[in-house]
């Protein structure tokens, strides 16, 4: 029977354990290159997804008006038509 003031005595562990403890705790870590990070990042977050859709959104409800040297609006124009 132990005594209340003896908690600080360490119990010994079976080195099987410890081994596979160590094991599945192991840190994986990904390429450092800025592609696979944006990858990573897109494919695995859901908040990098849902960041990244709200930019979308705003860039498509961002007026483009293509102007002359005259600061006239232009109507018909082909880079209008890839904008």
């Amino acid at each position: 029977m132990s005594k209340w003031w003896q908690f600080w005595k360490k119990e010994e562990k079976s080195s099987n354990a410890i081994r596979s403890i160590m094991q599945r705790n192991s840190a994986t870590w990904s390429a450092r290159e800025f592609v696979a990070f944006a990858t990573e990042g897109y494919r695995d977050n859901p908040t990098v997804r849902a960041c990244i859709m709200a930019k979308q959104k705003a860039a498509i409800e961002c007026p483009i008006i293509l102007v002359n040297e005259k600061g006239e609006a232009v109507e018909n124009h082909p880079i209008l038509a890839l904008l």
